[in-house]
């Protein structure tokens, strides 16, 4: 049995939202008070009982105004439209010479035998369907009648139609009365504003236009066709005098009867907006108690009621936070005199806990990455600590520009600097929330892109000279003179190549201080040796990065006491990582270090120069292909061999990788069937284990061992077993293409902004010296080098940030997440995972949500702060 409802607590939110929609509506604006979502004090109930009656008299005071002016607004808007109609017909009939006397005669029966002349000729009115007057009543069909045609009345109908029914209106008429009725239509030409939509504000009343019609006819049976008409258009008719006296008079009974009531229809807003002014300073209070009492009383529900009347609960408790919670029970019980004294005891259950991340306002955004694609599961391995560092880090090896840097780390710093306050202010824009919220981690990738574009040498695509360039000019002048005849004869410039032997001064310094060297920013075939580097970078960074996520698995291994998994998977998959991968990443490494263009000895071969530096690829390929190769690069009498690049670099190289290659041949089958056949080898051991009864018969026997049962699930294993095996084998070569994109990346970002700077940016600041020494043409030539660097400075920011910078943000988290690709797999559900993640994590968990006040509170926004005024 469950406490009693919140259903006490129905109104007093659905009253309070109804007086927040009129305050947020109101015109002029009315500035509602932020909720206060810092000082939590929860009130009695004594209070909320008072603001409960407070709330539904103003509700009730607020609905009685609001109908109250509606019935007035009705009544004002056939007024107005009365008195345009009048205007409109009298007006109608003095352009027409028919004066009252005139339409006398023509009511006593004095016409023609023909159409009525007296009401034809050109007039400002709508002529939509007929140019000329239409006959009221034809010859025939009054002799058919009967009738004296001198004993049928002329009667007239007036009113007012909405212009976009007008010609369907007259085309209807026209029809129904079979020509017989004399219709004229014409559009109110000031701007008529509907009562119903009239505010303070003449910017925001809605304009409708509408039309002033007159139907001239003849009898009663015309006349209901003509109210009918009217009737099903929706159209207002208005009774209005036959004499022009008449309609003189009305009218001046009219206008003032108009301003009074709407002079009534103003005091009544204003009196209503003055209300609502004053609740609006309150409204925040009424909604910060309303929400607190409810999320309270909505936790309240979720306790049983035993036989003694007491509410009992289960709920999940971090356990550092027990002494705080038993403390805050004293408290609320000596506050409130409550006896007996609220008790609170630790049970032990066999259902999975929820799984709780301590964060703060810095590594929350981290830990929402991680949770955003899946919970981790209880005491499971957290992700978010280690990708606090490799996040930021990846997104800089794709982002690495100084310059484009400095600006993110900026807007970053602005952010978090100006934090207070853009907090107050409750911005709800989607697009900033989203920077807003992610200010610490733009901070993080802004110091790290900063230090990997010093790495690079880039900024805004170009390098800077630092610390002094170890490469020389070593050509002499014969050099230059045999190039400007070549400039001459071939029109082109010719390839100037450095050769490192004679061009690269060591000194015994080194290389450049700290990062590229800057001549390769002019070097012809500076791409081929910066994507070499960066490639080799990538994959180093991708290979170190997935052997960490296996390494990280061996922790939820040894936590959950699963050594099997240990011994199946832990070690196997990382033997073979190891054998292949990172292998492969220790000979790049060794690569850089050892070889060079200066010859010598080299891991005991003697190596003649750069043209015999190992190819790591082909070496790759014919490590899986076992191929036999030359040891050394010389013969033995001391002359390089062909194709020195493909022999091996290292004594006993082929036998080390041909162990390495079936090692990690052989780690396939333990990951593949380690698991199943140890789980079979234990189901035996426990089914003789266990003794049959004698006393059971055979198929209840057969029933209690369960072998179907076994059986399903041994089956089970073994397709889980054999779907991670090949996720994980073919998993390491599509895992390690993938981080290449921190190379492609770089890439691109690089050349884009090598070509605003070329294009956009130079060409502009050019035209300065192309132009003559006029003062015009200095002007126009410095007007040119503005706009070019106002349009490189504003899609620098669009383009090489934000867009670059979103991509780059994205292929990061894409190498951190996993896909989750459900499957369904018999009654088991398969995921497969990618990248860093799925060496270790399931992400299978949930997260635990324990009862706050400030959440009640946040839940409990303004209309305002919601993006959907629909919402509440």
């Amino acid at each position: 049995m469950e406490a009693p409802s919140v259903s006490g607590l129905h109104s007093p939110p659905d009253s309070g939202r109804y007086m927040e929609r009129q305050i947020y509506e109101a015109s002029p604006p009315i500035q509602l008070i932020p909720i206060d979502a810092v000082h939590i004090e929860v009130p009695n109930a004594s209070d909320i009982n008072q603001l409960e009656t407070k709330i539904k008299d103003l509700e009730t005071r607020i609905r009685s105004s609001i109908e109250s002016e509606e019935r007035i607004l009705k009544t004002l808007t056939n007024m107005v439209e009365q008195k345009h109609v009048i205007l409109k017909v009298e007006q109608y009939l003095n352009e027409q010479h028919m004066d009252s006397q005139a339409i006398q005669s023509i009511e006593e029966g004095e016409r023609d035998d023909g159409p009525l002349t007296g009401i034809t000729g050109t007039f400002s009115f709508d002529q939509s369907i007929t140019s000329h007057t239409l006959s009221l009543l034809e010859s025939e069909e009054i002799e058919m009648s009967g009738m004296d045609s001198s004993s049928v009345p002329l009667w007239f109908s007036t009113g007012v139609i909405p212009v976009d029914k007008k010609m369907s209106f007259e085309k209807c008429l026209w029809r129904a009365c079979r020509r017989t009725a004399f219709v004229r239509i014409t559009e109110i030409e000031e701007d008529f504003v509907d009562p119903l939509t009239w505010t303070f504000d003449p910017l925001q009343s809605i304009s409708t236009r509408k039309c002033v019609f007159i139907v001239f006819y003849r009898g009663d049976s015309l006349k209901k066709i003509v109210n009918n008409v009217c009737e099903g258009y929706g159209a207002s008719q208005s009774e209005c005098p036959k004499t022009s006296r008449g309609r003189q008079h009305y009218l001046k009974q009219l206008e003032p009867a108009i301003e009074d009531m709407t002079l009534v229809v103003r005091r009544t807003r204003e009196d209503r907006h003055g209300t609502l002014a004053n609740c609006a300073e309150f409204v925040h209070d009424w909604m910060k108690s309303v929400h607190m009492q409810k999320g309270i009383y909505h936790a309240l529900n979720k306790c049983a009621l035993d036989t003694n009347g007491f509410l009992s609960a289960e709920c999940w408790i971090p356990t550092r936070s027990i002494p705080k919670v038993r403390s805050a029970i004293d408290r609320c019980s000596s506050y409130g005199g409550h006896l007996p004294k609220p008790v609170l005891n630790e049970i032990e259950s066999k259902a999975i806990p929820p799984t709780y991340n301590v964060t703060n306002k810095y590594t929350k955004v981290f830990q929402d990455i991680v949770d955003a694609y899946g919970v981790a599961n209880y005491r499971e391995v957290n992700p978010a600590p280690y990708i606090i560092i490799s996040f930021p880090f990846l997104f800089a090896l794709m982002f690495g520009d100084s310059a484009h840097a400095f600006l993110l780390l900026s807007a970053s710093v602005a952010l978090i600097s100006m934090e207070k306050t853009i907090q107050k202010m409750r911005i709800r824009d989607e697009i900033f929330t989203t920077f807003f919220n992610g200010r610490y981690i733009m901070l993080l990738m802004g110091i790290f892109s900063l230090y990997t574009g010093f790495i690079y040498n880039d900024v805004f695509g170009k390098a800077f000279n630092l610390f002094g360039s170890n490469w020389r000019d070593p050509f002499n002048s014969s050099h230059y003179e045999k190039w400007g005849r070549y400039i001459v004869k071939h029109k082109r410039m010719p390839v100037a190549i450095l050769d490192p032997s004679e061009a690269y001064v060591d000194g015994g310094n080194g290389p450049y201080l700290f990062g590229l060297d800057p001549v390769w920013n002019v070097a012809d075939n500076r791409l081929s040796f910066i994507n070499s580097m960066k490639m080799k970078v990538a994959v180093i960074f991708g290979i170190g990065q997935m052997t960490f996520g296996v390494i990280l698995s061996y922790k939820n291994f040894r936590f959950f006491g699963s050594r099997i998994d240990i011994l199946t998977s832990f070690i196997p998959q990382l033997t073979f990582l190891s054998s292949i991968f990172v292998y492969l990443c220790g000979q790049i490494i060794v690569k850089w270090l050892f070889f060079s263009v200066e010859p010598g000895n080299v891991l005991g071969y003697d190596y003649p120069g750069s043209n015999c530096a190992p190819s790591l690829l082909i070496g790759l390929i014919n490590m899986f292909m076992m191929k036999s190769r030359r040891e050394g690069y010389t013969n033995e009498n001391g002359t390089t061999v062909p194709n020195c690049y493909l022999s091996t670099w290292y004594p006993g190289q082929s036998s080390v990788e041909i162990t390495l290659l079936l090692t990690a041949l052989l780690c396939i089958p333990i990951m593949l069937l380690g698991k199943p056949l140890s789980t079979l080898m234990t189901m035996k051991r426990k089914r003789k284990a266990e003794p049959i009864p004698e006393e059971l018969p055979l198929s209840d026997v057969q029933s209690t061992n369960g072998h179907d049962e076994h059986e399903e699930n041994l089956v089970d294993i073994f397709v889980h077993s054999g779907i991670h095996t090949i996720e994980f084998v073919l998993g390491c070569i599509s895992h390690t293409a993938s981080y290449l994109r921190l190379w492609a990346l770089s890439l691109a970002h690089a050349q884009l902004s090598e070509v605003l700077w070329h294009m956009l940016l130079m060409n502009g600041l050019n035209s300065i010296s192309h132009q003559s020494s006029s003062s015009s043409s200095l002007l126009f030539g410095g007007l040119i080098a503005f706009i070019s660097f106002f349009i490189f400075g504003v899609l620098t920011v669009a383009i090489l940030v934000v867009m670059e910078g979103l991509s780059a943000f994205l292929h990061a988290l894409r190498l951190h997440w996993y896909e989750m690709e459900w499957k369904e797999m018999g009654d088991r559900w398969m995921h497969y995972r990618v990248e860093f993640q799925s060496k270790f994590y399931s992400g299978g968990g949930v997260i635990f949500q324990p009862f706050s006040l400030h959440q009640c509170i946040e839940n409990g926004q303004h209309l305002s702060d919601v993006m959907d005024d629909g919402e509440d």
